[in-house]
């Protein structure tokens, strides 16, 4: 299952689905994914997360930066910071 962690790193490393088209029409999420609370978390869906981010931290970055794909998290959200991004925008 890897978690869902892998699958909202194609997002935020990805494509930007989340973003508005530049052609002026607007996307439709029909299938967003929905955070959950760790406490609320399974044994197995806690091992799973902690298994996918130990994978993250054994990959390299695709920003091209000398780090791992897990510190691209925190390289793009310092960005994202950077340039005054909201978490409504996000």
């Amino acid at each position: 299952m890897l978690f869902s962690l892998l699958a909202s790193s194609a997002l935020v490393l990805g494509t930007s689905t989340a973003a508005a088209p530049s052609n002026g029409t607007t996307n439709v999420c029909t299938d967003p994914v929905t955070r959950q609370e760790w406490r609320q978390l399974s044994p197995q869906q806690r091992d799973s997360y902690i298994k996918a981010v130990q994978c993250l931290a054994t990959k390299p970055s695709r920003l091209g930066l000398s780090t791992t794909l897990y510190d691209d998290f925190a390289y793009v959200h310092n960005q994202l910071n950077d340039e005054g991004m909201t978490s409504e925008e996000l």
